[in-house]
């Protein structure tokens, strides 16, 4: 058996599904592997890293915001002197990224070129370890109708099921607890600022597995989900009050879906989930509105205005977005490492703009208007989670599209005695105010 056929094994066998860091991955195959399967896929992934010569200061760099960094020199450091290279293995050890070796001891050191020849005489002399851990683990390959890629991605949909369901498992008796109190709060009528701070707090994990799938969710994160429903349809004004009394204006932004307004500082902000129109690829985006708390309805005319242009326009305004979703992730290829990289390349070696694009999650269109009286010209911004930059995300300023004003709601007829109809009195002339005389 190759190295690359045991790697390849150890792949599709889901070895190491996690995606942390290095030294956790090492640490794994130190604990399911034979030492030298282990070995082995460490020295490996040390020439992966070191593609064309030993750079130890480049290599330790790469790797240091990854965390788990000294598990990492260690036993890549023990893989090293397994396989025969004792000198190189004892400055892998200890490399500070802002230190490089002397001279001298680079010259000591065994070369890649070496490196790569140890270890195929050592994957060589240890072909029975190697192949006890296939027959350990099973070889998911060799069955019929066997597909490369739909087994990957069972494998990572199962390492991610795993995570969110240990993550429920550990905080779902804090979220019940705080869900308990708030029920207690409005049951008696006395909600105060803090309760409503921590409303806030309660939504936003509500929102977090609102739209998780039954098998994603703990039978205890189901249940506390259908509480929080039943929570929010009873205690609707109190804990989200209308946010205008004009009943057009009300009419036109629940028109967009559900929402959910708040007042901080001196700003309101107004979030709808999910509006029809804003379509992606990866689903549709929220939509969000800010502005002055103080007499709010004319700004967001403006802002509603600009939402409905921005709706009407919208598959242009898509194609510009993409367009800087995969100039961001190219800027940002430089930054990945080599097994990053791999897990968004096809067959051809090629990065296909629709995986890119799968790995967009959620998203919101952000309107706003800090100003009124005085600013007429909302700032527009889209916030996207991305899977290549989880810190940042993806991020983009959009200029404001022609501004087309949002279609009226439809107006009820009324029906007279012969079937005939006329408009109802909303729609009537109005009527003039009667005053003294």
């Amino acid at each position: 058996m190759t190295l690359t056929d045991y790697a390849d094994w150890c792949l599709h066998a889901g070895i190491y599904t996690a995606r942390r860091n290095p030294g956790d991955r090492y640490r794994t195959y130190r604990e399911k592997l034979s030492t030298a399967g282990a070995n082995s896929l460490i020295v490996e992934s040390f020439l992966d890293k070191n593609e064309k010569k030993i750079d130890l200061v480049q290599w330790r760099r790469s790797e240091m915001y990854s965390g788990d960094i000294e598990p990492m020199l260690a036993l890549t450091s023990e893989a090293l002197r397994a396989v025969g290279a004792p000198r190189l293995a004892d400055v892998a050890a200890v490399i500070e990224w802002q230190s490089p070796p002397s001279a001298e001891i680079l010259a000591k050191m065994e070369t890649r070129d070496e490196v790569v020849g140890l270890l195929e005489k050592y994957v060589t002399k240890h072909q029975d370890e190697l192949a006890a851990d296939v027959t350990k683990f099973g070889d998911v390959r060799k069955r019929p109708a066997f597909d490369s890629d739909k087994n990957l991605q069972e494998l990572q949909d199962r390492q991610r099921r795993i995570f969110i369901l240990a993550r429920q498992g550990q905080r779902i008796n804090e979220h019940a607890e705080k869900l308990k109190l708030l029920k207690q709060s409005l049951e008696q009528g006395a909600v105060s600022k803090s309760g409503l701070k921590q409303w806030k707090e309660i939504r936003g994990v509500y929102e977090e597995y609102n739209k998780s799938k039954a098998d994603d969710l703990t039978p205890e994160m189901a249940q506390w989900r259908d509480e929080f429903r039943s929570i929010q349809a009873r205690y609707s004004t109190i804990l989200s009050p209308p946010p205008f009394k004009d009943k057009d204006l009300m009419i036109q932004l629940t028109a967009l879906g559900t929402y959910q307004s708040e007042v901080e500082h001196n700003d309101l902000t107004i979030e709808v989930d999910d509006v029809k129109g804003l379509e992606c690829p990866w689903g549709r985006l929220s939509l969000s509105f800010r502005m002055p708390k103080k007499k709010p309805d004319e700004p967001f005319k403006i802002l509603l205005t600009t939402a409905h242009s921005f709706i009407t326009t919208w598959k242009l305004q898509f194609d510009l977005i993409k367009q800087e979703i995969l100039e961001q992730f190219d800027n940002y290829r430089s930054e990945m490492d080599v097994e990053e990289l791999a897990e968004y390349l096809d067959d051809s070696g090629v990065i296909p703009e629709a995986t890119i694009l799968a790995n967009i999650e959620g998203g919101c269109l952000n309107l706003s208007l800090d100003e009124w009286p005085g600013e007429t010209e909302p700032t527009a911004e889209i916030f996207c989670g991305a899977a290549w930059d989880s810190e940042h995300g993806f991020h983009m300023h959009l200029d404001l599209p022609e501004m087309t004003a949002p279609k009226p709601p439809p107006v009820a007829k009324k029906s007279k005695p012969d079937g005939k109809t006329k408009p109802a009195a909303s729609d009537a002339s109005p009527k003039p105010k009667r005053g003294k005389t």
